[in-house]
C-alpha cells in the first residue's frame, strides 16, 4: 500500500516545481470531469462500509476533496515575486514640502505667519531672508528649511551670508549675542562669514565642528559623511573626539569612520551650485545623478553597476527641465538614459 502524501511533502513538491517555473495550476473542473468519466466506465469502484461505526466515503468524493484541498493550498502559497532585474536605486525620491519654511526651532516644520515675520523684523522674499534688522534682544532660535529643487540665501544678523542648497536646513539665533556665533547645518551650505575676532563663527554639522574667523567655505553632509571645502581664508575642522585639521584654500576635509582625510579640490564645484548651475569636473556618474535626483526629486537607477565610477565633465543650468538634462547627458558616448514616470534609468550605451 502506498503511503499517504503529507501536507509538507505536498507543499515541498509544489514549491520546487514553482521555483523551476514548470508548475501548472490545477483545474478542479477538469479533474471532476475525468473522475466522472472513470466512474461511468467502471474504472472506479465505490468503497463498501467497513463497519457500522464508520461512514463509507466513495473514492470519487475523496478524489474531489483531494483536488479541492490541493487547489486551496496552491492559492494560499505565497507567490514568488516576479524578477524585475532592477538594480538598487542610486537615489530615491520622497514626499517633500514645496516651499521654503522659516520657523522657530521648537517647531521647525511650522512656518511663521506673515505677522510674526514682520514683528520679528525679518525681511523675506522668494529668494532670500534677511535677519539684519531683527531686534538685538531677540535671541530665539530660528530654523530655515529648503525643499528639494530650490536654493535660498540667508543674511544673518552679523551680515554673514549663507546659501542653502536643496534639501537642507540651517538653525541659528535670530540675533547673535555673546562671544561666539554658532549655527547648525543639515544638508549643504556655502558660507561667506564676516570677520569678528571677538566672536568666532562655528558651524556644527553631524559629528564635526568648523571654526572660522572670517572666510568663504562650503559644508556638505547628505549621507553622514561631512565634507568641508575651503575657498578663501582658513578654517579648522574638529571631530567630537578632538581630532582636528586646519585647511588652506583649495583643500577639503572629508570625515569617514571618525577619521579626517584631506585632499586638493576644484573650488568651482563648491561655488557654482549657489549660482544656479550643475557643475561637475571629473566627478563620478553616481555623484552626478544623485545631485540631479535631489534637485528634481526623482528616483534614479543605474542599471549597469560599472557605470557608477565613470567620471565625467558636465555643466548645466538648474533651471533647465529634467528632459533637457537627460538629453544633454545622452549626448555622452557611453550613456543611454530613459525616463518612466518619476524614475530615470541609466544604461551603458550599446
Amino acid at each position: 500500500m502506498k503511503e499517504d502524501i503529507s501536507d509538507k511533502q505536498l507543499l515541498a513538491a509544489y514549491s520546487e516545481a514553482a521555483a523551476r517555473d514548470i508548475a501548472t495550476k490545477p483545474n478542479p473542473d477538469k479533474a471532476w470531469e475525468n473522475i466522472q468519466k472513470r466512474i461511468a466506465k467502471g474504472e472506479m469502484e465505490l468503497e463498501e462500509p467497513r463497519s457500522r461505526l464508520h461512514i463509507a466515503i466513495p473514492l470519487w468524493i475523496a478524489a474531489a476533496v483531494a483536488v479541492a484541498f490541493f487547489t486551496f493550498m496552491v492559492l494560499r502559497l505565497p507567490q514568488a515575486e516576479e524578477s524585475t532585474n532592477e538594480s538598487p536605486l542610486a537615489f530615491v525620491a520622497r514626499t517633500t514640502n514645496e516651499h521654503v519654511i522659516v520657523g522657530e526651532s521648537a517647531s521647525p516644520d511650522q512656518p511663521l505667519d506673515s505677522n510674526a515675520i514682520i514683528r520679528k523684523g525679518i525681511r523675506m522674499s522668494a529668494k532670500e531672508a534677511d535677519f539684519r534688522y531683527v531686534k538685538s534682544d531677540d535671541v530665539t532660535s530660528t530654523t530655515v528649511t529648503i525643499p528639494r529643487g530650490k536654493l535660498y540665501k540667508i543674511m544673518l544678523s552679523d551680515s554673514s551670508e549663507v546659501w542653502l542648497n536643496a534639501d537642507s536646513r540651517l538653525t541659528f539665533p535670530s540675533h547673535f549675542v555673546g562671544n561666539k556665533r554658532e549655527v547648525i547645518l543639515e544638508g549643504e551650505a556655502y558660507f561667506k562669514v564676516v570677520r569678528n575676532v571677538n566672536a568666532p563663527f562655528i558651524v556644527r554639522c553631524g559629528n564635526i565642528e568648523t571654526h572660522v574667523l572670517g572666510t568663504e567655505f562650503n559644508i556638505r553632509n547628505y549621507n553622514n559623511t561631512p565634507e568641508v571645502a575651503l575657498v578663501t581664508g582658513k578654517v579648522s575642522v574638529c571631530l567630537d573626539d578632538g581630532n582636528k585639521v586646519v585647511l588652506s584654500p583649495g583643500e577639503a576635509a572629508l570625515v569617514c569612520n571618525n577619521d579626517i582625510q584631506t585632499r586638493a579640490i576644484d573650488t568651482d564645484f563648491y561655488r557654482r551650485w549657489k549660482e544656479g548651475l550643475f557643475y561637475f569636473d571629473n566627478a563620478t556618474l553616481l555623484d552626478v545623478v544623485c545631485e540631479i535626483g535631489r534637485w528634481y526629486n526623482i528616483d534614479v537607477e543605474i542599471a549597469d553597476a560599472e557605470l557608477n565610477d565613470y567620471r565625467l565633465h558636465f555643466t548645466a543650468d538648474r533651471n533647465d527641465s529634467l528632459s533637457q538634462i537627460i538629453a544633454d547627458l545622452n549626448f555622452l558616448s557611453y550613456l543611454h538614459i530613459t525616463k518612466n514616470g518619476k524614475k530615470i534609468t541609466i544604461h551603458k550605451k550599446k
